[in-house]
This record gives C-alpha cells, sequence and structure tokens, in this order.
C-alpha cells in the first residue's frame, strides 16, 4: 500500500510529466506544424497575386505548395499518434505486438511477442491505460535492464487479460522494487488498478526481471 507521501510524490511526478508532454507538443506544433503551415499560406498568396503573370514559376510554387501540404498532414498524424496511438483502434494485442517490434528496431534487442489472437479487450480507456503500463516497462528496460532479449506475452485466461513481460537483465531487486523513491512502480501500478486490474514485478540479480499485468476482459 503506498504511503500518503507516495501519492503526492506520483501525483506531482505526473502532473510535471503532463505539463512538459503539453510543452514539447505545443512547440511541435509552433515549430513544425505551424511554420509549414506559414510557408503554405504564403505560397498560396503569392499564388493568387502573381500566379497568372509568370506561369513556369506558378508551376513550381504549387509542387513546393503540395510538399508542404503532405507535411503538414505527416505532422498532424504524429502529434495525433503521439497523444493516443492510432495502433490501438486496433486492439491492445496489436499495440503490443508493435511495441515490441518498435523496441527492438529502436535499442537493437531481441524482443519476441507471442499474443493471443482472440483479443476481447474492448475498453478504449482500459487499452490506452495497458498501452502506457507497457511503454513504462519497455522504457524501464532500455534504461535499467541492460537486457539481451525480452519476451511479451499476451494471453486471456478466463475472464482476465494477462500481458507479462520478461527480460533477461540484471534483475529487480526486492530493495528497489519497495524503494518509496520507485515512482515508476507506483505509476503503472494506481494504472492497473484504475481500469479494476492488477499488477506484480518480479526479479532477482543477474536473472531478469518480470512484469505482469492482469486485467478484467470487457466483452
Amino acid at each position: 500500500m503506498a504511503t500518503p507521501e507516495q501519492f503526492r510524490k506520483l501525483s506531482w511526478r505526473l502532473t510535471d510529466a503532463q505539463e512538459r508532454e503539453r510543452t514539447r507538443i505545443a512547440r511541435q506544433m509552433h515549430d513544425d506544424l505551424g511554420q509549414t503551415l506559414t510557408v503554405l499560406k504564403m505560397n498560396c498568396a503569392w499564388l493568387v497575386e502573381k500566379g497568372d503573370k509568370d506561369p513556369e514559376a506558378a508551376a513550381e510554387k504549387l509542387k513546393a505548395s503540395l510538399a508542404l501540404a503532405d507535411q503538414a498532414i505527416r505532422s498532424s498524424r504524429k502529434i495525433s499518434s503521439e497523444l493516443r496511438p492510432g495502433i490501438l483502434s486496433l486492439g491492445i494485442g496489436a499495440a503490443a505486438e508493435w511495441m515490441a517490434e518498435d523496441f527492438s528496431e529502436r535499442t537493437g534487442v531481441r524482443c519476441e511477442a507471442h499474443v493471443s489472437e482472440n483479443d476481447e479487450l474492448t475498453d478504449d480507456a482500459a487499452a490506452a491505460e495497458l498501452f502506457r503500463i507497457l511503454q513504462q516497462a519497455f522504457e524501464n528496460i532500455q534504461l535499467h535492464a541492460g537486457a539481451m532479449l525480452v519476451k511479451l506475452t499476451l494471453v486471456h485466461s478466463g475472464s482476465q487479460l494477462i500481458i507479462r513481460l520478461q527480460d533477461d537483465g540484471r534483475g529487480i531487486t526486492e530493495e528497489q522494487i519497495s524503494d518509496p523513491r520507485s515512482l515508476g512502480i507506483l505509476e503503472m501500478n494506481e494504472r492497473a488498478a484504475r481500469i479494476g486490474g492488477a499488477f506484480s514485478i518480479q526479479g532477482s540479480p543477474g536473472a531478469g526481471t518480470t512484469v505482469t499485468i492482469f486485467a478484467p476482459v470487457r466483452r
């Protein structure tokens, strides 16, 4: 059971993370999307005023404007994906496989994913929470585990969805698990509890770490 002090620190951590995320997205919208749209508007203004006077230059300007429009579309899709990954529309199973593949490509760590085809978790809010838990777990592996192999499994057992992430890294200790400063673990625990599920993390030095998430299946 988390102490009041841990909850206060977790609340601060989440608030700070949200504010940093808002700032990052706002900067991205201004620096990338905003500037692209500004140049596109300038091109359109030029075409209105001078396009009929120089057809060759107008054609080049129009071609550049189409490229800018494509860039703006890519930027808006990227921002939208970061706010809520589109892969979640295909279910948490597909999202988990995508995360495993993405993790392997980014880090060079081999990641094996075994996902049940019968993905019955249709609750969007629950899928989003599970996605964020896995995101945090993969980040922990990247930063702390020193792993060479990661195994991800997602199966159904009765009315439960069970997600297990196991690495062969240096292994988390009981002291680290129970450390009140381990706010990442507390955050994952709270996210699981929020959807009526449960979270556990086990490990031992030199024997890797296993994260297990239990979530109710909503048909």
